[in-house]
C-alpha cells in the first residue's frame, strides 16, 4: 500500500494552524444537563449563528433537510490503574493499547486471563520486572520492559473474570490531561456516551457526549437516518504535532469497524443525494477511510485475506484515486463484503485530513472545538477551509467552552467531495 502513502508536494506549515487558547475557556466539568451545551452553527458563506444543541435536529432540517447522521458508538474503558509498588509507594498505569493476545480492544477486554498492553506508567523507580499490585486485589501488572514514561506491561488478574469487568470495578475514567481535576463518579456517566456499545476507548469521542436520548428520538421522527460506526479512540487523539511541517508527523493508528446496515445507510445516502452528517472527528474518520479504502479495492491493491487492511495515512492526497466517488467506493466494499460472507468491516487507519485532501462522504461536521497544532485542528480546517480560524475567533469572542466538556460547531460545507476555498 506505500504507493497511497506519498507525502503531498506542498508544505502543511502547522504555524498556520495555531491560535490562542485562553486557559479559562478549557471547560473542566461537564454542563450540568447534556445538551445545554452552545452550538456555534458554520455556514458556507461565513455566516455564524449562536444557537444550542437542544436545536440541533431543527437546525440540520433548515439547512441540510433529511440526513444520515453517523456517531461513533465506542464506549470508554475505565483504563486508568492506580496501583502499588512491593515497597508500598504509588504508581499509576494508563493503559492504551492491548498486544496480547489481540490489538483488537473489544477481543481482549471480552477475555479472561492474562493480556499485554502498551501503557503509560507515573511514579518513581519503578523498573522493569516489577509486579504493581492493585489495592482491591482485583488484579496486579507486570512491568515488561519499560521507556521513559511508556512502557509494555502484562495484567494478571486474580480471577477468570472478563478483563471489561475488572477494570469496571478497579480502574477510574481517564479523563484527559487538560482536566485538571481527579475523576469524580459523574464522570462515569458523562464521559460516555448515552449510546456506547463497543468497549475498547481510553478517550471519549467528545461530541458524542452531547446527545441525548430524547435528541437521537426527534432526529428519528424528522426523517433522518441514525447511523453507528465505531473507531476505537486511542490516547495519541491528544498528541499534538510536533513537527513544524505536518508532512513529518506520524498519525496515530486506530481501529474501525462498520456493520452491513451501517454501510447499506451511507451507500443509500450517497444514492438518493441525502447529506451525509459525521458526529464527531471520529466518526468522520471512520467514514473517509471507508472510503479510501474503498478505492484502493476498485485498484484491486487490497488484500483482506491476509490480516486486516490498514488505511495509508497520505492516501487522501492520492489524485490517482480521485476518479471513484462515494458511490464506487462504497459499492466495492459492499461486493466484498457480500462475496467474503462478512456482516461487519474491520480496519485499522492511520488516515491524515488536513487542507489539500477532498472530504468525499460528508456534508456536515459536529464536533467540538480541537487543541491547537493538533491534527484534529487540520481535520477541521480541512472541511472548513480557511475560515476555520474566523470560526474559531469567533467562539473565543462569544467565550465559548472548548475541549473535551465544552461546546461545539455544526459546519455545513458546501459540497461533498470539495474543500471549501473561501
Amino acid at each position: 500500500m506505500d504507493c497511497y502513502n506519498d507525502k503531498p508536494a506542498f508544505s502543511l506549515l502547522m504555524d498556520e494552524y495555531r491560535y490562542d487558547l485562553p486557559e479559562d475557556l478549557i471547560a473542566q466539568v461537564p454542563q450540568a444537563v447534556r445538551d445545554a451545551s452552545r452550538l456555534l452553527v458554520c455556514l458556507p458563506n461565513g455566516r455564524y449563528e449562536h444557537r444550542s444543541i437542544r436545536e440541533f435536529p431543527d437546525l440540520l432540517a433548515a439547512y441540510l433537510g433529511r440526513a444520515a447522521i453517523v456517531f461513533n458508538n465506542s464506549r470508554v474503558v475505565r483504563a486508568r490503574l492506580r496501583m502499588q509498588k512491593p515497597t508500598g509507594g504509588h504508581a499509576e498505569v494508563l493503559l492504551h493499547e492491548p498486544l496480547i493476545p489481540s490489538t483488537d480492544p473489544q477481543v481482549v477486554l471480552a477475555a479472561r486471563g492474562q493480556s499485554d498492553w502498551s501503557a503509560m506508567i507515573g511514579g518513581r523507580n519503578i523498573h522493569e520486572s516489577m509486579v504493581l499490585t492493585h489495592p482491591s486485589g482485583l488484579l496486579s501488572i507486570r512491568v515488561l520492559h519499560r521507556y521513559g514514561m511508556q512502557a509494555h506491561v502484562r495484567i494478571l488478574p486474580a480471577e477468570p473474570k472478563p478483563l471489561s469487568e475488572i477494570l469496571d470495578h478497579a480502574g477510574s475514567v481517564p479523563l484527559p490531561p487538560y482536566i485538571k481535576r481527579a475523576d469524580t463518579g459523574a464522570d462515569a456517566e458523562r464521559y460516555q456516551t448515552v449510546y456506547a456499545h463497543a468497549d475498547g476507548s481510553v478517550a471519549a469521542p467528545t461530541a458524542g457526549l452531547h446527545f441525548t436520548e430524547d435528541i437521537l428520538r426527534r432526529l428519528r421522527v424528522g426523517g433522518n437516518s441514525v447511523l453507528f460506526s465505531t473507531l476505537h479512540v486511542g490516547m495519541g487523539t491528544f498528541m499534538p504535532v510536533q513537527a513544524d511541517d505536518a508532512r513529518n508527523h506520524i498519525m496515530h493508528t486506530e481501529r474501525i469497524s462498520l456493520d452491513a446496515e451501517t454501510l447499506q445507510g451511507l451507500a443509500s445516502a450517497v444514492a438518493n443525494g441525502m447529506p451525509v452528517v459525521a458526529v464527531g472527528t471520529t466518526s468522520l474518520r471512520t467514514i473517509e477511510s471507508v472510503h479510501w479504502l474503498g478505492c484502493m479495492l476498485r485498484e484491486g491493491r487490497v488484500n483482506f485475506t491476509d490480516a486486516e487492511p490498514t488505511i495509508p495515512q497520505f492516501i487522501a492526497f492520492d489524485k490517482k484515486l480521485y476518479k471513484y466517488s462515494a458511490a464506487d467506493s462504497l459499492a466495492a466494499i459492499q461486493e466484498f463484503m457480500q462475496a467474503n460472507a462478512l456482516d461487519c468491516l474491520h480496519a485499522t487507519t492511520a488516515l491524515m485530513l488536513a487542507p489539500g485532501a477532498p472530504v468525499r462522504l460528508t456534508d456536515g461536521l459536529f464536533t467540538n472545538f480541537h487543541l491547537p497544532s493538533s491534527s484534529l485542528l487540520l481535520l477541521v480546517a480541512d472541511v472548513m477551509g480557511p475560515l476555520w480560524r474566523d470560526a474559531y475567533a469567533e467562539a473565543i469572542r462569544h467565550q465559548y467552552r472548548f475541549l473535551s466538556y465544552g461546546d461545539a460547531m455544526l459546519i455545513v460545507r458546501t459540497q461533498r467531495g470539495d474543500t471549501p476555498t473561501s
